[in-house]
């Protein structure tokens, strides 16, 4: 897999008020993986043109991922930064590889 990306987990803690705080602390800075879109549409309004993409990225079998965490940084083999903060929708095991649904970063 040409790309890579750093996975990142939500370690809560809590502030002297008892509110959680969130702070994201980075799993692996550098796992191997491959991105494309899925799907998209666009509407377009007066303020511009609203777009909603869904994005694919699949990572080796065993890499370390769970439902709540995030994508961060999507960089290809050059270094050049593609995606910065995606959210992650569904995590899916196939036979060959882990292939996660994202959407970007509200």
């Amino acid at each position: 897999m040409e790309m890579r990306c750093a996975v990142e987990r939500n370690e809560e803690a809590k502030d002297p008020y008892g509110q959680n705080i969130p702070g994201w602390t980075v799993v692996d800075s550098s796992v191997p993986c491959y991105a494309w879109n899925k799907s998209g549409s666009a509407v377009i309004r007066d303020e511009g043109i609203v777009s909603k993409d869904q994005l694919a990225l699949a990572m080796p079998i065993g890499t370390d991922i769970r439902q709540h965490d995030r994508i961060n940084k999507v960089k290809d083999r050059q270094g050049n930064e593609l995606f910065d903060i995606l959210i992650i929708d569904a995590i899916l095991k196939r036979r060959d590889r882990v292939e996660v649904r994202m959407r970007g970063h509200a």
